[in-house]
């Protein structure tokens, strides 16, 4: 299994999930229902603890203590007041949709700017596709339709007959198609520039 650490968050949460819910312990870290420490004031003053909650509490304890064991000593360190495998759940996830929110910005970003200048064509496209591979990694894949976009928009006017034929369809053309027509405009291009 793989420990939690800043760039496997899906991978971990797919790991983690599954056996939280195979073992019937969602209670405990989504919206905990927490039983009451005492049932009475009296029990409260002479230190009688509800049987209820001792259960819970054990079985938090033990559940608590494995996702510690699941995570990098970089993310250790962001819970280590935590207490309580709820409050554990949630450090992580809050800190994980922020840098999530984050990355996906960037690569966002990235998108738009990425140009084919000073590039060969197979490098534009490749540096295209692991943009794309990075934000299905994250969890915020892009459509087909946008990915084929990102890479016209990247494109210098003399590749726009190519770009007319492609944009020309009524559905978008499988990235594979796309790929082969511009490599394919690209080499008759460096062939009349000879």
């Amino acid at each position: 299994s793989h420990k939690l650490d800043d760039l496997t968050f899906l991978l971990w949460r797919q790991q983690v999930e599954p056996i939280i819910k195979s073992h019937r312990l969602q209670r405990f870290v989504a919206n905990p229902q927490i039983p009451l420490q005492f049932l009475t004031e009296a029990d409260h003053t002479v230190g009688i603890k509800n049987p209820a909650y001792e259960a819970w509490e054990q079985q938090d304890q033990v559940l608590l203590t494995w996702l510690q064991s699941m995570l990098s000593s970089l993310i250790l360190s962001c819970v280590l007041r935590c207490v309580h495998s709820y409050e554990v759940w949630e450090r992580i996830h809050n800190y994980f949709l922020k840098q999530t929110r984050v990355t996906v910005r960037q690569l966002r970003t990235e998108l738009r700017v990425t140009i084919l200048r000073g590039k060969l064509m197979r490098e534009f496209l490749l540096q295209i596709k692991q943009i794309s591979d990075s934000l299905a990694s994250v969890g915020s894949p892009i459509m087909l339709q946008e990915h084929v976009d990102s890479i016209l928009e990247g494109l210098p006017p003399d590749y726009d007959s190519v770009i007319s034929v492609i944009e020309s369809k009524f559905e978008p053309l499988p990235i594979a198609e796309v790929e082969a027509l511009l490599l394919a405009h690209e080499a008759r291009l460096n062939k009349f520039h000879k």
